[in-house]
């Protein structure tokens, strides 16, 4: 009983806060492959080494976030590997209305390509770990994707949210937990938060201004573009196969 009043009481303080700043670490678990040339096995290492320095802030105030890259790739490294790296391991970043629910995600090219915030279907289960200070419990959720074959495929998402930090949010464009996501996973890469600051002044946030493009279209384009590269693909796939 006496956990239950504190846990009600650390809730309500921390709703008294008017934003939150959080700071993730990065890391890929991508794993090169044994017959990998020495040339191409080194640029590897050194793209995977950058990208693992990584750091993203998240940025949540009055129903509105930003999930930005804040270190620079490009401190003691070649251009060459600067673009590999962001290529393969850099999200973009992506600014979110809780309130709208869209969400709006910047690419490299500056393309903003805007998006409708869905319920997920996360599966919550009993399964926790500590992270810092928080106690966090394991959500799945199974993304349906499409590979590089046009084969339906499912892709295993795995966060970890802090319910005495009520912030439905978390890094990149997933929200929708009872509590903000402190580590999440997506294919190889994961985001880990390092660092919390509860703020009691409201953050203005900035989401930048231009023409968007509904995601849907932006997908279609894609695939479109990339249509004759899958059908080879698959055929090539289907070719070994016999």
């Amino acid at each position: 009983m006496k956990y239950f009043f504190f846990s009600l009481l650390f809730t309500s303080l921390v709703y008294s806060q008017q934003s939150i700043i959080v700071q993730y670490d990065f890391q890929t678990s991508f794993l090169i492959k044994e017959n990998t040339k020495e040339a191409a096995q080194k640029l590897l290492e050194e793209t995977i080494a950058l990208a693992n320095n990584q750091k993203f802030e998240l940025i949540f105030s009055k129903k509105r976030a930003s999930f930005k890259l804040i270190d620079q790739l490009s401190i003691g490294a070649d251009t060459k590997l600067i673009n590999i790296t962001q290529l393969a391991f850099t999200s973009p970043d992506v600014y979110s209305d809780l309130e709208a629910k869209t969400q709006i995600t910047a690419q490299n090219d500056g393309t903003l390509i805007e998006s409708k915030i869905t319920d997920s279907n996360w599966e919550v289960t009993p399964e926790s770990k500590t992270i810092g200070a928080y106690l966090c419990y394991k959500a799945i959720f199974n993304k349906p994707f499409v590979n590089r074959y046009g084969e339906n495929k499912i892709n295993k998402i795995v966060a970890w949210f802090a319910p005495n930090l009520p912030y439905s949010i978390g890094p990149k464009y997933f929200c929708g937990l009872p509590g903000l996501i402190l580590e999440v996973t997506e294919y190889d890469k994961t985001y880990l938060a390092s660092k919390i600051e509860l703020m009691d002044e409201i953050i203005d946030l900035k989401f930048p201004k231009g023409k968007t493009v509904a995601k849907e279209d932006y997908d279609k384009k894609l695939e479109s573009s990339a249509g004759g590269i899958y059908l080879a693909k698959k055929r090539e796939k289907e070719k070994d196969k016999q």
